[in-house]
């Protein structure tokens, strides 16, 4: 086989490696005697069973055998290893299977013998619709219990035989729980004056009792049912929630839900791997249930009934002994739902050999991070694109909790419901590379396996894109585009996930939630004991913090698999149980260093009486020399002798670049991920010592030695190149190898790749006059109103961060923010919280260049050359940020393209704006400036002339290029070829690259799919020397592209750089260059709205930004739809049950933009 055969090109840092998975495992089998072989087969090959999984939604009862069968095997041959089936009814008309029929029955049953034939795991969330367990057969007495009373007013001296009014109740459900009273008129009620009068309440009411003096409050407590629904359930299934406090209410939900189902999910268990979820809860709190007292008096410790009336808003005994029986109550709250609904659920589930998985989080009735210990697999769930609605983002927060606790307790496996999105934030708008920063940051925070939201049922054999889940979700279908060449990009998680699964994580520090942690879990990042830079953490409860042991002074706990955690810091310790300081008392003991404020009180009824001891626990504790109350953690872990464990440095002082760090067996992985769409330059710093680095692109799967990197007293630097979105592992591992060679630098032209991060004090002042340009592609929509803004940012996903205006330059100061959607262009100033100052509303379409000019604090927009308008000067001193790089990595980046980013210090005139925009965009980052690209054997690739010097102790290997073949740029003219019945002609020819959303032709300005560009090539003899590589650049490319080179697969391209090496498929004489690419169904989708309706969509005019919501959906589902017919030829291209698009709304770019370029390069020895 000739050399050229075996190219393997890559980017400086391994990130744009083109090797195939399939070359990359013939190499790896070569290597004989290497322990970490199978590692690296798997890989490059990673096994089915670590690969993603999905959420699958039927839509009311629009369901087919064959569209399962067919949804099914698109999965299957996608790399998508399992699936959590949901039967939903947003928004979508009743289909012709009733929910819950003997016909529903029998499509679950042949779905699982499906995923059986085909390897898949089965789930399926526990009742119809996705929150949270409940039906038509939950009657009130067994629905979710609420206490209600009722208050009488009553003179003393007489005796009464009094028919209490009955409290107030739902669903014609009550039950008498207490009948109690107390003496009227009394601010403070002394406990000893709270009378139990239920036993003289007969079941009708009457009261009979001989009322002492005084005047006095009769109350009558009973429970009654809540009015609580299973959520967006089909119609038929939909009805109560059942009781979460009672074990035989869930068994009886369980029982009638999965009657006919459980016995071929049992005989399945046995043979493959079988599922049930509970989704997150959003059903809201229950306060009782038919054994809520003696329950509490188990777990409490004394009888509720004198307590009773502090839940009917009354002091008992002292306003401090109320809140401690109030805390005692939720906590009783708490317990009761993680014992009798979570625990229960998965011992009911085990029994039957099911594996049981939810999101643990939801409401203020739970303590998050205790139900994440009572199911077999923690989910959370993350957002992409702007949330409108709700405050969803912020459950973008779960994945590192639920990482946590799987960390831990051992669990291997932490899921996500990834990408989810809200009414109008997809819109088929979302494709592989515009998730890729999000999903990969995720995976910094612990994610292993990705759960997509959504994969919506198709029932129907060929509509396109048929069938959604109303307006929500991500359109994760196998009727979109991309789904098919989308496989690469599965491929590349797929890969991710399996090291993630199979490797131990790794952190320093260790954060106690304190014991009055009910509702959403406080992040550390938002508390004063924020982790320092470079360092990472886990966080536990204290039930979890009960089972740590100490090794070496290190916290370890029953998932450790590490050397222990360097610190224990206490978050929410201003009070604290007495169990909690016996625990932490016991640690400290032992060696363990220890953060956090002193607690000032406990919280419990039966603490408070035991003061003594908990001030002698206090002492002690926080009296050792191990404890610190207050801290900069990153002193003290500097202290302890723990240095950073990753630091990263931008050549551009604006970075947002993350990490996590892993171990297997003596092996350190690090997962390395740019936040940023725009290339990354910088060095890596790693708390390693005597390790080699390893670079392990998963992009690609290629692995390769890293030969230039330096060494400190705390680690190891490399130099870092990530293109826009990028990701990369860096493998540290010992090596017996002494033949690899190792240099401390590389100059090109006498300038190292080891960056120098730029100073802020050198930038020029931006400050009340300046510019900012750019070259911008919005690809979602933003929140252009008021109503539209969450939170003090306001918004997300900025082109421009602002800092704090007031914390960074002082009072009387602001920071600039730009947001920029498909919907228009916002201008923030941020002092503390982010203020909106201008607004402009307008469809935005493709690539445009975009001008913010700022002269005397008023803002000015200028869009492609043209001004479009301007606000009101500012009463602050606006600043533009030069340096936010700290903040940038904590904030969500620009969903959107971005290139040719200038600052000026001053107010650009209208005739620089207007030149700067005729000159065009810049050509890709990477045909510009990219140089080298490490090889394989102690190789590197040349790709421009110039000195390469690589330099270690006294040695220096100097590399002269002198002359390199002519890149070859392939302009045009370019053949297009379309597929049939797509609205688009046959074929056509166009003279240059350009969007096709600018092209003449309607159908081909508005084509959705995948079409194929061919080009004639031929290359001199020269070009196909065994020391060459020639790399096909594509440029741009919207949105996905697959090389052909002679009929010949080469690679498919979902993410910068797309390029590919073709050197080993060219000959001499002609060849073909095809190039396919996939666009988005957006172009098409607008196209069909300027042709005749064919269906009517439901809309009501928005008087609130939620009606706009659910605006879209199909009123009926057309004949041949129903019928599994095909649609009727002539008309629209497309079908789809939700409507997002008119005619006038703006295009997205499309197909290949080019500049192609055929870039040849050298391959030299760095053979030391």
């Amino acid at each position: 086989m000739k050399r050229r055969t075996f190219l393997k090109i890559v980017s400086s840092a391994g990130v744009a490696s083109l090797l195939s998975p399939a070359f990359a495992a013939q190499v790896c089998k070569s290597k004989v005697g290497n322990p970490f072989l199978s590692l690296e087969e798997e890989f490059r090959n990673p096994p089915f069973g670590s690969g993603v999984y999905t959420w699958w939604h039927w839509m009311n009862g629009n369901i087919t055998k064959e569209g399962i069968t067919r949804d099914l095997e698109a999965m299957k041959n996608n790399g998508i290893a399992g699936y959590q089936l949901f039967e939903a009814g947003t928004g979508i008309p009743a289909g012709p299977v009733e929910s819950l029929s003997d016909e529903w029955t029998g499509l679950v049953i042949h779905a699982m013998k499906e995923s059986e034939r085909l390897g898949l795991e089965f789930a399926m969330h526990n009742c119809p619709g996705w929150s949270s367990s409940g039906g038509p057969w939950i009657t009130p007495d067994k629905a979710m219990q609420q206490l209600t009373w009722s208050e009488t007013e009553l003179k003393g001296g007489q005796a009464v035989s009094l028919q209490l009014p009955v409290p107030k109740h739902q669903l014609n459900h009550y039950l008498d729980t207490y009948c109690l009273a107390i003496p009227a008129g009394l601010d403070v009620i002394p406990q000893s004056s709270v009378l139990d009068l239920t036993g003289q309440l007969d079941k009708n009411g009457v009261l009979t009792w001989n009322v002492p003096p005084g005047e006095w409050v009769v109350l009558r407590f009973g429970q009654t049912a809540r009015k609580q629904n299973n959520r967006s359930a089909p119609a038929k299934s939909t009805g109560l929630e059942c009781d979460k406090f009672n074990t035989a209410a869930l068994d009886y939900h369980l029982d009638c839900m999965f009657k006919r189902i459980m016995p071929s999910m049992e005989k399945m268990a046995k043979r493959s791997k079988v599922g049930l979820l509970i989704d997150s809860y959003e059903m809201g709190s229950q306060d009782w249930t038919y054994d809520m007292p003696a329950y509490f008096q188990k777990k409490r410790g004394y009888a509720l009934v004198t307590f009773l009336p502090a839940l009917a808003h009354r002091v008992i005994e002292s306003t401090e002994r109320t809140d401690r029986f109030l805390f005692d109550f939720k906590r009783t709250q708490a317990d009761m739902f993680a014992d009798r609904y979570y625990s229960h659920f998965q011992k009911r589930c085990k029994e039957r050999g099911i594996i049981t998985y939810t999101e643990p989080y939801g409401g203020n009735m739970m303590e998050e991070l205790q139900v994440a210990q009572r199911l077999d697999i923690n989910m959370g769930e993350f957002w992409c694109a702007q949330t409108v609605l709700w405050a969803n983002y912020k459950y973008n927060r779960t994945v590192k909790q639920i990482a946590s606790i799987a960390h831990a307790t051992g669990s291997k496996i932490i899921g996500a419901e990834a990408f989810t999105s809200e009414a109008d934030a997809d819109k088929w708008l979302l494709y592989p590379y515009a998730l890729k920063s999000l999903g990969d940051y995720m995976f910094t925070q612990g994610l292993s396996r990705i759960y997509f939201h959504r994969y919506a049922h198709q029932p129907h054999p060929t509509a396109m894109p048929g069938m959604t889940m109303g307006p929500w979700g991500l359109h994760f279908d196998r009727t979109n585009t991309w789904w098919e060449p989308g496989k690469a990009w599965i491929g590349y998680l797929n890969r991710c996930q399996h090291i993630f699964q199979h490797s131990t994580f790794y952190a320093d520090i260790l954060y106690l939630r304190g014991d009055n942690a009910f509702g959403e879990t406080v992040e550390p990042e938002k508390t004063p004991f924020a982790p320092p830079e470079g360092y990472d953490y886990d966080m536990i409860n204290a039930e979890l913090l009960e089972k740590a042991q100490v090794r070496n002074n290190r916290i370890m706990l029953p998932g450790t698999n590490f050397e222990g955690y360097k610190l224990l810091v206490l978050l929410d310790s201003d009070a604290m149980s007495l169990q909690t300081l016996a625990v932490l008392d016991r640690l400290v003991k032992k060696g363990i260093t220890l953060v956090g404020q002193k607690p000032q009180r406990t919280l419990s009824l039966l603490d408070g009486e035991k003061e003594n001891v908990f001030i002698a626990l206090v002492e002690q504790i926080w009296g050792a020399s191990n404890t610190y109350e207050k801290a900069d953690l990153q002193l003290l872990l500097r202290g302890l002798n723990v240095s950073p464990d990753f630091l990263y440095n931008s050549a551009d002082n604006n970075a947002a670049v993350h990490a996590i760090h892993y171990q297997q067996n003596e092996t350190d992985i690090y997962f390395l991920a740019n936040r940023k769409r725009m290339p990354e330059n910088g060095t890596a710093h790693f708390r390693m010592k005597n390790r080699i680095p390893e670079l392990w692109n998963p992009y690609t799967a290629e692995i390769l030695p890293c030969p230039v990197y330096q060494t400190d007293n705390e680690g190891i630097k490399i130099p870092l190149e990530l293109p826009p979105a990028g990701s990369l592992f860096v493998v540290f591992r010992k090596t017996n190898e002494t033949s690899l060679s190792k240099w401390d630098d590389f100059k090109y032209n006498g300038v190292s790749i080891f960056s120098t991060q730029k100073q802020a004090g050198n930038s020029p002042l931006m400050q009340s006059d300046f510019s900012i340009a750019c070259w911008i592609k919005p690809e979602t929509d933003i929140a252009v109103t008021d109503a539209h803004e969450m939170g003090d940012m306001c918004t997300r996903f900025f082109a421009v961060y602002p800092p704090g205006g007031e914390q960074r330059y002082g009072k009387g100061h602001s920071a600039v923010g730009l947001s920029v959607g498909r919907n228009g262009i916002v201008v923030y100033e941020r002092t503390v919280r982010n203020k909106a100052v201008y607004r402009n509303v307008r469809p935005l379409s493709g690539w445009l260049h975009l001008v913010l000019v700022y002269r005397e604090n008023m803002p000015g927009l200028w869009v492609n050359g043209t001004f479009i308008g301007e606000g009101t000067p500012s009463n602050t001193t606006v600043h533009y940020a030069v340096d936010s790089s700290g903040l940038l990595s904590k904030a969500d980046t620009y969903e959107g393209g971005m290139c040719g980013f200038e600052a000026y210090p001053y107010a650009m005139a209208e005739e620089q704006i207007i030149e700067l925009y005729r000159k065009g965009m810049p050509i890709p980052y990477q045909q510009e400036n990219r140089f080298y690209s490490w090889y394989s054997n102690d190789r590197f690739v040349a790709w421009k002339t110039g000195v390469y010097e690589f330099i270690a102790n006294r040695t220096c290997l100097r590399k002269q290029i002198e002359q390199l073949p002519a890149r070859i740029t392939l302009d045009g003219p370019w053949t297009l070829r379309f597929p049939e019945k797509k609205g688009a002609p046959e074929e056509i020819v166009l003279p240059k690259l350009r969007s096709l959303r600018l092209e003449e032709d309607f159908g081909v300005r508005h084509f959705s799919g995948t079409m194929s560009y061919f080009y004639p090539l031929s290359i001199p003899d020269g070009y196909l020397k065994e020391e060459f590589c020639l790399r096909l650049d594509l440029g741009r490319v919207e949105v996905l592209a697959e090389i052909w080179v002679n009929g010949k697969y080469v690679a498919t391209c979902w993410a910068p750089p797309y390029c590919a090496d073709i050197q080993h498929l060219l000959h001499k004489g002609d060849n073909i260059l095809e190039i396919r690419v996939t666009n988005l169904w957006v172009n098409r989708l607008i196209g069909d709205e300027y042709l005749p309706a064919e269906n009517e969509y439901d809309y009501k005019e928005p008087v609130n930004k939620y009606i706009a919501a659910g605006n879209g959906g199909i009123k009926k589902l057309p004949d041949w739809y129903l019928a599994g017919q095909p649609k009727p030829d002539g008309g629209r291209i497309t079908f789809t049950t939700w409507k997002h698009y008119d005619k006038n709304a703006p295009l997205v770019e499309s197909g290949l933009l080019g500049p192609v370029v055929l870039i040849p390069g050298v391959i030299e020895s760095i053979k030391s």
